[in-house]
Parts: C-alpha cells; sequence; structure tokens
C-alpha cells in the first residue's frame, strides 16, 4: 500500500536528484563539492570536508527515500529540503554521519559505501 507521505517524499527525492532549485544556502557548496560515491576510506580521508559532507548528505537522501532511515531521520532530510529554516538539522546530522566515516579507523582499502553503512547502524539512524 502506497501512502500519500511516501508518494510526497519520493517526488521530493527526484526534485531535488534533478537539481530542482530550492531557496537555502546550500545550494552554492554542495553542488560544486566534489561527490565520492565510489571513493575508498584512503580516497574519502584526503577530501575536502565540504566534499565529504555533500556527498553524506546524498547518502542520508538516498537511505530516506528508500526508507532505510528511522522515521525521525527521514523527516529531517525531507523538512530541509523544503524549508530553509531546518537545514541546519539536517547539516548536524550529515556532520554526525561524516564524523563516524572518519573515525572508523577502517582498512584503507575499504569502499566508503560500506562504511556509511555501519556508522548509520552505529549511530542507530536504520529501521
Amino acid at each position: 500500500m502506497i501512502t500519500i507521505y511516501s508518494i510526497i517524499s519520493r517526488i521530493l527525492f527526484l526534485m531535488f536528484l534533478f537539481n530542482a532549485k530550492f531557496s537555502y544556502s546550500i545550494d552554492e557548496w554542495y553542488y560544486q563539492a566534489e561527490k565520492l560515491y565510489s571513493s575508498t576510506y584512503k580516497e574519502w580521508l584526503n577530501a575536502s570536508h565540504d566534499s565529504q559532507l555533500a556527498t553524506t548528505m546524498d547518502w542520508l537522501m538516498t537511505a530516506a527515500n528508500k526508507n532505510i532511515l528511522k522515521r525521525h531521520y527521514q523527516q529531517v532530510v525531507y523538512v530541509a529540503l523544503l524549508n530553509s529554516t531546518e537545514e541546519q538539522q539536517f547539516i548536524q546530522l550529515a556532520e554526525k554521519v561524516r564524523r563516524c566515516i572518519n573515525h572508523s579507523n577502517s582498512d584503507k582499502s575499504m569502499l566508503t559505501t560500506h562504511i556509511v553503512a555501519q556508522c548509520l547502524k552505529r549511530e542507530n539512524m536504520v529501521r
């Protein structure tokens, strides 16, 4: 059964993926940052803070869209996309996950996607 909430959340996510312009301040640095989707842990550690944070935000948006995140965290993501006054909570959430990744002490050749999954579990953010 598809709920109205799931339909709206998927539409919002797709709008964001297709670079729909929302009026909040993270636009400029977010779009300019290099994304690290398939990076190794070594590449991740050598990347800029902005690149790490923007990639973490993308991973959180993907997890929210796939209903992997607990409802509270999912709502933080979607509310930030709609309301510029709520973006700080989303940035803080992404920063928390980014720090977890940076302090994971994983093998340098490990893919960062595996580490972010471990961090989401460790921070008790997944269903």
